[in-house]
């Protein structure tokens, strides 16, 4: 079924294009910034009842729904194999790529009995996907007029410093920032996508549901995530940083001035038509439709 998705911006829209809408039977839907739809007009708006079945069905066959999520995992290291073999040669870059590796073999030669046994197997090769880019420096500018903490200079580790226990939201490093705004810009987008082609997005196998969490958007973003780091990895290769692109709040949290952030999803956007939006469908077709 047809839609219209408007993510966040400004305008009016007339009756007379509300009527037209009506009449073509297309709903449209406004989504903000964050992926969280604020309005849906039409009657008939909501998500495809055919294709929510196929999600409910898979969702309680237990078999149905881990395979459906091994295949995306699978899909992810395989992804994050790519993206490893850009940064520089090295045994430390040598032993993330043979960690992910063996995760696909592994799934592929014996189905996970569980879950908790599959994200055991993702947690394992994340850790060494990430270990991988200890040391990536950050080229600086004007820093004279402005100095920036020492710790800006390379990439240590995916978890913030300003995280009691080990987790990569608040992030304290320029890097760190810059992979969770291009998470939460691919969050959006997936959002939309799935919203448009008619599926739910809280209905998934994989991540658990929650009130603030799309279970099925976050499932289908694991095999795109290696396509958001390598946009990030771009940048830091190719782009001298200011110390005014990153702003650091009273608490510690370092976050990206909105230049920056339009640079970042004009590399994602980039990305969109050949990567994203292929692994996406991919994504789609594991539940058979």
């Amino acid at each position: 079924m047809a839609r219209i998705v408007i993510v966040d911006g400004n305008g009016n829209v007339t009756l007379d294009a509300l009527g037209w809408l009506t009449e073509q039977n297309v709903p449209l839907i406004r989504i903000d910034w964050r992926g969280n739809v604020t309005t849906v007009i039409g009657s008939n708006a909501g998500p495809d009842h055919r294709l929510v079945r196929a999600q409910l069905a898979a969702q309680e066959d237990k078999k149905a729904g881990l395979r459906i999520a091994t295949s995306l995992i699978v899909a992810k290291l395989a992804s994050s194999v790519e993206t490893l073999r850009t940064l520089s040669p090295s045994a430390r870059t040598e032993k993330a790529i043979a960690v992910q590796l063996d995760g696909v073999r592994e799934l592929k030669r014996s189905a996970p009995k569980s879950i908790r046994v599959l994200i055991g197997v993702e947690g394992k090769s994340a850790q060494a996907y990430f270990a991988a880019w200890q040391g990536l420096p950050l080229h600086w500018k004007g820093v004279g007029r402005k100095p920036i903490p020492h710790d800006w200079r390379t990439f240590a580790s995916r978890t913030s410093l300003q995280s009691t226990k080990p987790q990569n939201r608040n992030a304290s490093h320029p890097v760190n920032a810059m992979l969770n705004y291009g998470y939460a810009v691919l969050e959006s987008r997936v959002r939309s996508e799935t919203l448009a082609n008619g599926y739910d997005p809280m209905i998934g196998d994989l991540h658990s549901y929650s009130k603030d969490r799309a279970a099925f958007v976050f499932d289908l973003m694991e095999p795109l995530r290696p396509g958001a780091d390598r946009a990030v990895l771009d940048l830091v290769r190719n782009e001298p940083f200011e110390p005014a692109d990153f702003t650091i709040r009273k608490d510690g949290v370092c976050r990206l001035n909105p230049e920056l952030a339009k640079l970042l999803v004009s590399r994602l956007e980039s990305l969109w038509p050949t990567y994203f939006s292929s692994s996406l469908r991919r994504g789609l077709l594991l539940l058979g439709m």
